[in-house]
């Protein structure tokens, strides 16, 4: 009896053996997988990444859901005019996990200046690159950092930069749809979701970039107002919006007003003007659901 209990002991320690070498191999190989498709820093970042969290009563916070579906929250704690503290969490593959991560490390000690600087590309250049299918993650936490400035400067006045009829547009960013890449004598685009290109133009220096709409209605990946915002846009001129495009851009921290016609500096004129209306479910374009 005692020989069988032993027996009994020695089977079930061996199945047990057995069973941790089993799993030990299982994670062994899906490890040997995740090194194939991701850089060394992005596998770091993911199964140690750093400021995952929350604050209680952040000064700036936000909240997007990419088009995958991923979705991605920061927070901002400021001293002064510098982030002191920054936290994330995600609900996201390993990617977004480690784009949050980066993120907001990066923005930890620079000024609210400084950390509209960073785009999406800063990320990828931190993990060393990310597959096709999971760049969005990059612009999703880039994006995210933009909504949550966003906040911070309209929860602080004195840090916000208030748009009024006829001036006070002064070191803004202007995005406006348009039909090709002739800067400030191109036409508006009256559709916006397949507007071929968008023209930045800066107010501050009176710079104008072009930037060619790679979203879903072209067969890239990601949707619009994500792409206006990595263009660095604070402020959207169309002719007519979507109430869906409408909230998208609210969750960006982008201002929109619809009305647009003509060319470009036409759009800007009319905006200066006073004359273009700011975009709300009451004037948005019910026919177009985008």
């Amino acid at each position: 009896m005692n020989n069988r209990k032993r027996e009994g002991i020695n089977i079930d320690e061996r199945e047990f053996s057995d069973l941790d070498e089993l799993i030990e191999s299982i994670v062994e190989r899906i490890k040997k997988e995740e090194r194939e498709i991701y850089t060394e820093r992005t596998l770091k970042e993911a199964y140690n990444p750093k400021n995952v969290g929350e604050l209680n009563n952040p000064d700036g916070a936000a909240r997007i859901t990419g088009p995958c579906g991923d979705t991605m929250q920061i927070h901002l704690q400021l001293e002064g005019d510098r982030i002191i503290d920054s936290k994330f969490i995600t609900d996201g593959c390993g990617a977004s996990t480690a784009c949050g991560s980066v993120v907001t490390e990066m923005v930890r000690g620079k000024t609210i200046e400084e950390a509209f600087m960073v785009e999406d590309t800063d990320v990828l250049s931190v993990l060393d690159g990310l597959p096709e299918a999971n760049v969005h993650c990059a612009l999703l936490a880039a994006n995210t950092l933009r909504a949550a400035l966003e906040d911070y400067k309209k929860n602080n006045k004195s840090n916000k930069e208030v748009i009024k009829e006829g001036g006070g547009d002064e070191g803004m960013k202007l995005c406006i749809p348009t039909l090709g890449t002739g800067g400030l004598e191109d036409l508006v685009s009256e559709h916006f979701g397949r507007a071929p290109t968008f023209t930045v133009v800066d107010m501050a220096n009176s710079e104008v970039k072009v930037v060619e709409n790679t979203g879903e209605h072209f067969g890239g990946v990601g949707n619009t107002p994500e792409l206006v915002a990595g263009a660095g846009a604070e402020i959207m001129l169309c002719s007519g919006l979507g109430p869906r495009a409408i909230s998208m851009f609210e969750q960006l921290g982008i201002e929109v007003y619809v009305g647009a016609s003509g060319t470009v500096q036409d759009a800007i004129n009319a905006f200066q003007a006073g004359e273009l209306l700011e975009a709300s479910d009451a004037n948005a374009c019910k026919e177009h659901l985008h």
